[in-house]
């Protein structure tokens, strides 16, 4: 007996243990209670009503940051996700709740965590597939994350034209009553004034600070979501010594120069790599922020990349990503940028996916 007890621990043991995909979200539920003359204050089943209207829309909340194509799919079993979203909410825990005596309205906020993987599979997501058809092409992805280290604004530049235009008229005439000489002199003078002009307004220059360690983590979290999708063809740039060109340029501005560029081919298309297929993209990521509801720290991170074909002479732009921004909320600021990164990371994988897909590079 003792035996079998102890290969039934070392199975166990060997076990996989899969960890749940989980997203953090804030959802608020507002109920008006009734009154009464010995009632002040909203009973248990009036707070109940307003958290589930909370957990609800932290899941609504969720659906927000799913790609389009996704977003779709949800829309289609809206209710069915509304119906039960504990079913979709592995924790959750009470921010803030208030009560206005005036209006009878009792609120809840909440801070949910969003079990990422069963939303998808009821959603009936294809990209969440584990026997996802692999990558056709070796695809690399590239990503570099900043923020705004100085901006520089310019006054508005004022072109001020005036032209005038004058004329004067006069008379003299000398006559009296009884025929004599007398003088007599009149004028009449006329001007037209005409302004105008121009006002110039310069865009504000951003020069940035590149993050490398927030790079490091996006570049993480995507690689995990390719590869819980099968797709192990498409590998983090953070491999490559391109990678360092290219923070040189978007540390300056929003684009990669000529020069850059022949370099990055160069690398990329040595018969050793052979890729014919990049995404290059930007996270920017904001300044800490403080969360109205909750009064933790927030980061704001917007991702935005384009796919290129580099198998030819020139780099040719396949799809664009539409920008994708998402806020982490945590109790300090690395977290909060941690969970924002983590959060966008989910949603950039989702779209790339798609885009290539689209394009038949899948």
């Amino acid at each position: 007996m003792s035996t079998i007890r102890n290969i039934l621990a070392a199975i166990l043991l060997i076990l996989p243990v899969f960890a749940h995909a989980e997203t953090m979200v804030i959802g608020k539920g507002d109920y008006q209670y009734s009154d009464g003359i010995f009632k002040s204050s909203p009973d248990e089943d009036e707070r109940v009503h307003a958290l589930n209207k909370a957990k609800s829309n932290a899941v609504l909340a969720y659906a927000d940051t799913l790609p389009d194509a996704t977003r779709k799919l949800f829309e289609q079993k809206r209710a069915q996700f509304l119906s039960n979203p504990d079913r979709y909410i592995i924790r959750y825990n009470v921010a803030k709740d208030k009560m206005d005596k005036k209006s009878r309205m009792y609120s809840v906020i909440i801070e949910a965590i969003v079990d990422d993987a069963k939303i998808k599979n009821d959603i009936g997501d294809s990209f969440g597939s584990k026997d996802a058809t692999l990558a056709k092409n070796n695809i690399v992805v590239f990503f570099i994350a900043r923020e705004v280290a100085a901006t520089t604004s310019f006054d508005a530049k004022v072109t001020k034209v005036e032209k005038s235009q004058g004329e004067k008229s006069g008379a003299i005439s000398a006559e009296n009553s009884d025929g004599s000489n007398a003088v007599r002199e009149s004028a009449e003078s006329m001007s037209v004034v005409t302004t105008g002009g121009s006002t110039i307004n310069k865009s504000d220059v951003q020069e940035y600070r590149i993050d490398e360690v927030s790079r490091g983590e996006f570049g993480g979290f995507l690689t995990d979501v390719f590869s819980s999708k099968g797709m192990e063809n498409i590998s983090d740039g953070s491999f490559f010594d391109s990678i360092g060109l290219m923070q040189e340029d978007y540390g300056k501005g929003t684009s990669i120069k000529p020069a850059t560029w022949r370099k990055i081919m160069r690398e990329l298309k040595d018969p050793e790599n052979d890729i014919k297929y990049i995404v290059v993209g930007t996270v920017d990521l904001s300044a800490k922020q403080i969360h109205a509801a909750t009064g933790k720290p927030l980061v704001s991170a917007t991702v935005s990349a384009k796919i290129y074909n580099i198998s030819g002479k020139f780099p040719k732009i396949l799809a664009s990503l539409r920008p994708i921004t998402v806020r982490g909320i945590g109790s300090d600021q690395s977290l909060a940028k941690k969970n924002a990164l983590d959060n966008c990371a989910k949603s950039a994988a989702e779209e790339i996916i798609d885009k290539l897909r689209g394009k038949g590079l899948l």
